[in-house]
């Protein structure tokens, strides 16, 4: 079924304002007005139209509410005195409900009491048409009724302005909790992309400063290094804003490196561990990658997720790992998923570091729980362990990527 557009919108609501109207003066010609009890000196033919310019303001009754519930109710009474006996209400009560569902509480509250005022004239006006003895009870029927009615009326006009003002805020919220997520999102991803390339950055740099005089060409090495981690880090800052700018236009060869543009087939993946060892590996943390099982395809943000929960375990690793020591990264593949673990030897003592922003561990368990993961971090003995599962795509889109043991 196709989707309802903002002009069918509107036109379903104008029929549906006509059907109203339409239905209110029929009820009015046939219920208010009697024609034996209230002839019209004029001509009975008057009638329906002195009701159709009584009507006449009740279109613009959602621009103009108060105004036109004002007129109206002004003009009901004025007809009622035109027309012996005839006192049109049906008009009122609409023009009250739309009072009630645009305008504040005291604007409808008033609106509510000179309908009242019109109900007690009607009151007025049958008792002074029925028949001796008969005064009380169609006093109470017309006084008890028309109430009812009224406040019916009002309280529906009210409650719907009540239900629209909630569907409204729970869109707000639902729109602020979005931009949250968003922001947390990109922060995440900022975190992840920045934080692993400037602590390899400078961790290089401050290994070429110690050894520049002893061993210029390690040192000339390593320098290389930080402009390869410098060059991939900010290729990969575009790529991830690129694909943040939804509807942006395509970017040019020249502006994205090379591909001329961003690509989901070209973000970071659990297949490219490899990369990522070696990335450790000349920054100086010695890293051991294991995988057992039969590799599955992965949801590209839970593969994206995964990867960047190892990144950030290799990050933290080569800020604390003792020197000499080397970090392990286990892959585990099973039908359901993957199975991550990362561990390294702490340094005695070693809580805090210069380079540290404090979120990675939080941002690890948000991107695990925003994968339908989980994370799992602390130390065991001298080391520090990170764990993590992730879960697998459909059946349909199994395969075998390409990700082997090695160093």
């Amino acid at each position: 079924m196709p989707p309802i557009t903002g002009s069918a919108r509107r036109n379903w609501k104008e029929a549906g304002d006509f059907a109203a109207l339409l239905l209110c003066f029929a009820l009015e010609l046939l219920l208010s007005w009697d024609k034996v009890a209230a002839p019209f000196p004029g001509g009975a033919w008057l009638v329906p139209w002195l009701v159709l310019l009584l009507y006449a303001p009740l279109p613009f009754r959602r621009k103009r509410p108060v105004a036109v519930f004002t007129v109206t109710a002004a003009g009901s009474a004025a007809l009622s005195l035109l027309v012996p006996g005839f006192v049109p209400l049906f008009g009122v009560w609409l023009a009250l409900y739309t009072v009630a569902l645009l305008c504040p509480r005291i604007q409808a509250a008033a609106a509510a009491a000179a309908a009242c005022g019109l109900i007690l004239l009607n009151v007025l006006v049958e008792v002074g048409r029925s028949g001796a003895g008969q005064e009380w009870d169609v006093a109470t029927v017309g006084a008890v009724g028309g109430a009812v009615i009224t406040l019916a009326v009002f309280g529906l006009g009210r409650w719907v302005a009540w239900s629209v003002k909630q569907r409204r805020r729970a869109a707000r919220y639902a729109a602020e909790r979005a931009i949250r997520d968003e922001r947390s999102r990109i922060a995440r991803e900022l975190h992840d992309v920045v934080a692993h390339a400037v602590s390899l950055m400078v961790l290089q740099t401050a290994g070429a400063a110690r050894i520049m005089q002893a061993n210029p060409r390690q040192a000339a090495e390593a320098l290389e290094n930080v402009s390869l981690l410098g060059q991939q880090a900010v290729v990969e800052l575009r790529r991830m804003l690129g694909l943040l700018y939804d509807g942006a236009p395509a970017a040019s060869a020249d502006s994205w490196g090379q591909g001329g543009g961003p690509d989901a087939r070209d973000l970071p993946s659990i297949s490219k561990l490899e990369e990522l060892v070696k990335e450790s590996e000349r920054a100086g943390l010695a890293v051991e990658l294991q995988v057992t099982g039969a590799p599955v395809l992965l949801e590209p943000g839970v593969d994206l997720s995964a990867y960047r929960v190892v990144q950030e375990a290799l990050t933290n690793a080569s800020r604390y790992s003792a020197a000499g020591h080397r970090a392990t990264v286990s892959l585990h593949w099973q039908a359901s998923g993957v199975q991550l673990e990362v561990r390294n030897r702490c340094l005695p003592g070693a809580l805090h570091h210069p380079l540290s922003s404090g979120h990675g561990l939080v941002g690890m368990a948000e991107r695990a729980k925003a994968a339908d993961g989980w994370v799992k971090t602390g130390r065991r003995g001298d080391e520090f362990v990170v764990q993590a599962g992730f879960p697998a795509g459909a059946p349909s889109r199994r395969g075998t990527p390409a990700v082997h043991g090695g160093r």
